[in-house]
């Protein structure tokens, strides 16, 4: 390749050269570039304040005491000290790779009466968290995507009663052979760090899966998109880059893990592959994209082969074959090589993107979007190496990935891209095709009915099928019930007491049955407040107070005989249980709906269950009734009183979400 023959031309030259309209396009592609810049900061800045505690821990090191051989802190324990890095964690390389560590933070009370808790930016490889001796379990609710619990940010109550106004230690457990890490941390009041936990956890959980899900998105749009042959390349290449992409974010978040090789050899080998594809596959798209020339083809020819070098000396690759010192001087080689591909990427990538906006102003919109990913992307891969801070604020360093954000535009860039050539090509046609839509409309409006007609013949389908289901319930359940108690009766072995308990049992669960069945068109705020009615009577003749509060409007799905069954089975064996062993005065039942999901209380004032006591065969029915329906029971006894709480997710008979 000749580059001698065509030298590259700058944004200045160009300006240079161009008549008036052509210095406009130039002076465009400026002012776009400087937007570009100014939203890219802006928006990181802001989003960094926010997810950042303003009481985040600075210090420079943190004593870490290293397991012994078997995993234990007995005697053959090492304590030594762990560095801030740039990243910024806290990391101690292990060459006697022991197989945990414990990192020991030490922190007086803060002088204020207001829970405190312990934030952590991530919890991967941290294991056991305890405060002053005792293992803290709690955690803030909110976090609904437990597979990524450990990349998203943590918030954990430091309980009053383990406090001590001075010299507290929590104990954070940390596992890993070779690297010890602690996230960045803070102990300070809850409410100065529920604002943060939650923007972290957006941003580090939701924002990566929705630019996953952005991205496949995109892919299926111009994978079905039947696109004139002059588009063909970029547009494969933007699939690919969209697809490298995505796999890399799943790879970085974890829910690639199951799938990946236990060999530590052959899982490094797989990271940074994808890592150099998806960067292979953002160049050969800016390229495609702008139709680049053939000067920046050479520096992109250049560009690559610094990759396959770096990716050659890398270290987890060198471990096998190459001494310690050889290592050490192929890691710095490919740091070097590394920080000039990705500069010289960004730089050359920004310069084609600028080139293509004086050449196609109509474009704007899409390549502002594209700087935007090419300066995230870039700035994301700097970051790694440097201790990068948001201009203008030093005391804000970058602490979560920028990639999936940029993702995310960039994805957006190309629905922006057909967007706008759909309104194109709408504008021509749109007025021979309004007829066409006219009709087109009635037509979708005539299967519209239809299938609403269709729904509910299904929907009453379903409610006779649940009508018979229970129906065999009674015959196989009660009728069961009953005939076992004839036998024992005949034979003597039951007290008249013990018949009668018996007995009341199956009258309770026959009317629940009926109560199930009456009410199979009702709505589940309908059915409690009829189970209310009946409940009081039970409650207030064991000498117990009854107080009743739903907070169910006539909205709440109804979600079917079966199902309203299951739930009154679980109430009232919760009501039998507080009377029967707990000794309460005062009986509370609450409901209240939100979020998609039912909650239904059963609270007392009782003794409570002994922590040691078995579980018995009640408490086993409500487990197993709650699981049967897919909701969630969580029972909380003390010495105060006993809290039954169901949590039901609200759904229609057919099993759609309401």
């Amino acid at each position: 390749m000749r580059l001698s023959k065509m030298a590259p031309m700058s944004l200045a030259d160009d300006f240079a050269r161009q008549d008036g309209r052509g210095r406009v396009r130039v002076m465009t592609a400026i002012v776009v570039f400087a937007l570009a810049q100014t939203l890219f900061w802006l928006v990181l800045g802001v989003t960094e304040r926010l997810s950042q505690p303003r009481a985040l821990s600075q210090a420079q090191d943190i004593t870490l005491v290293l397991s012994d051989a078997d995993g234990g802190f007995g005697p053959g324990a090492k304590t030594v000290t762990a560095q801030r890095t740039h990243w910024p964690h806290y990391l101690y390389v292990d060459p006697e790779r022991r197989p945990k560590g414990r990192f020991e933070l030490r922190f007086d009370a803060p002088p204020t009466n207001e829970p405190i808790a312990l934030y952590l930016n991530y919890t991967n490889t941290l294991g056991d968290i305890r405060l002053n001796g005792e293992l803290l379990k709690a955690r803030l609710d909110g976090n609904v995507w437990v597979a990524l619990d450990v990349f998203a940010p943590v918030l954990i109550p430091l309980p009053a009663e383990a406090l001590r106004a001075r010299d507290n230690l929590i104990e954070i457990e940390a596992t890993g052979a070779g690297r010890k890490l602690l996230a960045p941390f803070s102990i300070d009041r809850v409410a100065a760090l529920q604002s943060p936990y939650q923007w972290g956890g957006f941003i580090a959980t939701v924002l990566p899966l929705a630019s996953v899900a952005i991205m496949v998105f995109t892919i299926i749009l111009c994978l079905v998109t039947r696109w004139p042959k002059a588009d063909a390349p970029w547009i494969r290449a933007f699939v690919a880059l969209l697809a490298a992409w995505a796999v890399y974010n799943l790879l970085s978040l974890g829910l690639l893990s199951p799938l990946m090789p236990q060999s530590l050899f052959w899982r490094h080998a797989i990271h940074w592959a994808l890592l150099y594809a998806f960067v292979f596959s953002f160049v050969r798209f800016v390229f495609s994209w702008t139709e680049a020339p053939r000067w920046a083809t050479g520096i992109a020819a250049v560009v690559f082969l610094a990759f396959l070098i770096a990716a050659v000396a890398v270290h987890p690759l060198n471990d096998a074959f190459v001494p310690e010192t050889g290592r050490r001087v192929s890691q710095e080689i490919r740091k070097i090589l590394e920080h000039v591909a990705i500069i010289g990427a960004g730089a050359v990538m920004t310069a084609l993107l600028l080139r293509d906006l004086t050449r196609r102003p109509g474009r704007l919109l899409e390549s502002f979007l594209f700087l935007v990913g090419v300066t995230g992307v870039t700035v994301d891969a700097i970051d790694d190496r440097f201790s990068l801070h948001v201009p203008f604020m030093a005391e804000v360093p970058l602490t979560f990935s920028i990639g999936p954000a940029c993702g995310l535009l960039l994805s957006l860039g190309m629905c922006a891209a057909l967007a706008r050539q759909a309104a194109e090509a709408r504008h021509v046609v749109v007025n021979a095709n309004a007829e066409l839509a006219a009709k087109l409309a009635q037509k979708e409006e005539e299967l519209a009915d239809g299938y609403a007609q269709r729904n509910r013949i299904m929907r009453r389908a379903v409610v006779l099928e649940e009508r018979q289901r229970i129906v065999r319930d009674m015959h196989d359940g009660i009728g069961g019930k009953l005939l076992g108690l004839k036998v024992q009766v005949r034979s003597g072995q039951m007290t008249p007491d013990a018949i009668e308990a018996e007995l009341d049992d199956s009258i309770t669960d026959m009317r629940l049955i009926v109560d199930s069945l009456d009410m199979a068109d009702e709505t589940l705020s309908v059915a409690l407040r009829t189970f209310e009615n009946r409940v009081r009577q039970q409650i207030e003749a064991a000498g117990c107070a009854c107080d009743i509060d739903h907070r169910l409007d006539n909205a709440t799905p109804n979600v079917g005989p079966r199902t309203t069954l299951q739930i009154l089975r679980i109430l009232q064996e919760a009501v039998a249980n507080a009377l029967r062993h707990g000794a309460p005065t005062s009986i509370r039942i609450e409901s209240a709906g939100g979020d998609g999901h039912v909650t239904i209380s059963v609270i007392d004032n009782g003794r409570g269950v002994p922590a040691n006591a078995a579980p018995g065969r009640g408490l086993t029915n409500m487990r197993f009734r709650a699981n049967a329906i897919g909701a969630h029971l969580a029972i909380d006894s003390g010495a105060h009183g006993s809290a039954v709480r169901l949590t039901v997710p609200a759904r229609t008979p057919d099993g759609d979400d309401a």
